[in-house]
């Protein structure tokens, strides 16, 4: 009777270490290291105080839907203009389309830049015209003599300069087209439009809508700069992404955004609307622009920062800039906006062969790691989607912990990737370590989509207990306890 209340003592005994196991035992913790996420920049750049940084991150896409438009209150002369503009198109309208007009009183436009089917054949055509009243109106076109290629970037320049010759230079092609015209262009205050014929009585018969993608539109008004010298600064806007703001009276970019209305950067700081909403989606190709002149202290200014953790999914920013062997980086934890002192930073009011990167980060590195779940969700239309969901996972003990882990447990890692309401695809892996192990999941998805998707990416950990020393030295003195009375068992 004693040897049987004796061993079912030590059998309830065993649950000691059960409940240790349960209650008391620390779960493997597991973390993702501190990665960066997106990364956007320029380089080999002369960058004078009082300038601006921004990054381009969208593109704008215009549909061909009717009163679609982007409209510009900028309300000064056209006289010795030029502009430039950023597009790509499937060029399929009919009979044309209006990537830029800015109209005049008379109900005549002023400028025009479209798709179209004079004066030879359907291409990209620039249009000058004006009608001093009472007399008829003069119009003057600029044809490069070929048709753009679909889907293809464009980038073309344009002015109408003070001896009233109008220039169309194509950076893709390297070609100058110009005409001359009679008398100079009318001042009016009507607004621009972007991607739109706006000569309309109201803004609901806006027609003759661009279809396509714009990527940025900028224009000057300069008196003293020939064609020559404007094609020199917008080559270098294309291919540096610099620009000098001194005679800059529109500068929009689809990333100039503040949640509610699009920004123009110049002086002016125009009002920029659009109607209905144009879309805006990422562009394949991210850069930051340098915005020269804008301020008159010796600081550089950083913008739309929130800009890049939106996209990225990325919580803090990292900046650095880099100049004659000189590299200093600067961490933004919140905040749209940021500036340094540059004579403070670098003892210059001008860096020469600089370089600036901004980068988006999951976390600070050794400022506390970040858990591996999470979710993060963005929105993608139009195009085909293909996601290389990537994440690497570090396996660490608990060093919190008084009691000493004899052994890891097992740990499952889910990856799920879904695109409402189509495709959900789940990845799973039973990972083992002891002390710290790296492994990388790697899940690829492609789905083309025809309409407007949302696409959700989901990461979780699910953890078992680990048993502790306590709990092992507790189930050892049992098991040692059972086995001595069974040795014993028969004997008096």
């Amino acid at each position: 009777m004693k040897r049987a209340l004796l061993i079912i003592i030590l059998l309830l005994l065993l649950l000691i270490p059960l409940i240790t196991f349960l209650i008391n035992s620390k779960p493997l913790h597991i973390y993702a290291q501190p990665q960066v996420l997106l990364d956007v920049r320029i380089e080999n750049v002369e960058i004078p105080s009082g300038s601006l940084v921004v990054p381009h991150l969208y593109t704008w896409l215009f549909t061909g839907k009717e009163e679609q438009h982007i409209r510009v209150h900028w309300t000064k002369s056209y006289n010795t203009t030029a502009y430039a503009i950023a597009l790509r198109s499937p060029w399929a309208s009919y009979p044309y389309f209006m990537v830029f007009r800015r109209i005049g009183p008379y109900g005549v436009s002023q400028c025009d830049f479209y798709y179209g089917s004079r004066p030879a054949g359907v291409m990209l055509v620039v249009r000058v015209a004006n009608k001093p009243a009472p007399g008829p109106a003069d119009a003057y076109y600029l044809d490069p003599g070929y048709p753009p290629p679909k889907d293809t970037w464009i980038h073309a320049y344009v002015d109408y300069n003070a001896t009233y010759h109008a220039n169309l230079y194509l950076y893709e092609y390297k070609t100058l087209n110009s005409t001359s015209g009679g008398t100079p262009l009318i001042p009016a205050s009507d607004p621009l439009y972007l991607g739109a014929r706006g000569d309309q009585p109201t803004l609901e018969d806006v027609r003759n809508v661009y279809d396509g993608y714009m990527r940025w539109f900028i224009l000057w008004d300069n008196t003293k700069k020939s064609t020559s010298e404007m094609i020199e600064v917008f080559r270098s806007l294309v291919e540096g992404k610099t620009v000098d703001m001194g005679n800059v009276e529109v500068f929009v970019d689809p990333t100039f955004f503040n949640s509610t209305h699009y920004l123009d950067l110049s002086k002016n700081r125009s009002p920029v609307y659009h109607n209905p909403d144009v879309k805006r989606e990422l562009d394949a190709h991210r850069w930051l622009w340098l915005l020269k002149g804008l301020y008159t202290d010796t600081k550089l200014y950083f913008r739309f920062l929130n800009q890049i953790r939106e996209v990225s999914g990325g919580k803090y920013i990292r900046i650095v800039i880099t100049s004659a062997g000189t590299s200093k980086e600067y961490w933004v934890d919140t905040g749209d906006e940021f500036s340094i002192d540059l004579v403070k930073e670098f003892g210059s009011s001008k860096l020469s062969s600089a370089s600036i990167t901004i980068e988006a980060w999951s976390d600070k590195p050794g400022a506390g790691i970040m858990t591996v779940t999470r979710t993060v969700t963005e929105t993608v239309t139009h195009v085909s989607l293909t996601s290389v969901i990537q994440y690497e996972f570090m396996y660490i003990t608990d060093t919190k912990t008084v009691r000493t882990t004899v052994t890891r447990n097992i740990t499952q890692v889910v990856v799920s990737v879904q695109y409402l309401p189509a495709t959900t695809i789940t990845e799973q892996r039973t990972l083992y370590s002891t002390q710290t192990v790296k492994e990388t999941l790697v899940s690829t998805i492609t789905q083309t989509s025809t309409s407007e998707a949302t696409k959700t990416v989901t990461t979780t950990a699910y953890e078992v207990p680990g048993w502790t020393m306590p709990s092992i030295i507790v189930l050892i003195l049992i098991v040692i306890l059972l086995g001595a009375l069974y040795m014993t068992r028969g004997k008096k």
